[in-house]
């Protein structure tokens, strides 16, 4: 038998190594918890195909700009991409998912200093601040459109020509920012049934 003494120590020793224990697998496990919640509000906010922010993230700052009440101060551009449905039909659907994926990454290298999501299906929609000159704001939108035009989508030695047609509105104070986007949505409707591959201010 161990003298008291030294049984009263080992229980004090044995004492500290389980709480030390107790407390790295609590912080682990708050590690756990933290990136799982880190995760899944990404998975809720982001598009799992393009990895662009989704309609549900771009509402929320919309919602925030209605806030401010100087929505005057934004302007709205919806993309749709033309005869998207036909690369599909004689492409297959995985070109289509490059496309995609494609005119997202476009879209983080040229709208830099806006906010963009993949709005549905072939549609993206860009948020940007006026500053002082709305025609400006549309020359940049251009410079994409020209972008996209030039660019060589090519998918296992498969090529093919693209093109989008934009919608643009500059916000105003009246309404809700979702109905500017549907002014913004006439404009790409309007661009669509004259021609397409340009800019509708």
């Amino acid at each position: 038998p161990l003298p008291i003494q030294v049984v009263f120590y080992l229980q004090i020793v044995w004492g500290l190594v389980t709480f030390i224990i107790t407390i790295i697998c609590l912080q682990f496990f708050l590690w756990i918890a933290f990136n799982s919640e880190k995760l899944l509000t990404g998975q809720v906010v982001t598009d799992a195909l393009t990895g662009l922010h989704n309609r549900y993230y771009i509402t929320r700052q919309l919602k925030e700009i209605e806030s401010t009440g100087k929505m005057n101060q934004y302007w709205a551009a919806l993309i749709d991409i033309d005869n998207f449905k036909s690369i599909n039909y004689t492409y297959g659907h995985n070109y289509g998912d490059y496309v995609l994926k494609t005119l997202a990454d476009i879209l983080r290298s040229e709208c830099i200093d806006m906010k963009f999501c993949r709005w549905g299906g072939e549609e993206f929609l860009i948020i940007g601040k006026i500053g002082d000159d709305i025609m400006e704001q549309q020359r940049k939108l251009d410079i994409l459109r020209l972008t996209v035009e030039n660019y060589d989508f090519n998918y296992k030695g498969q090529h093919v020509e693209l093109t989008i047609t934009i919608g643009m509105t500059p916000f105003g104070n009246e309404g809700t920012a979702l109905d500017w986007i549907n002014l913004a949505d006439k404009k790409l409707y309007l661009g669509k049934q004259t021609g397409k591959n340009k800019v509708v201010l």
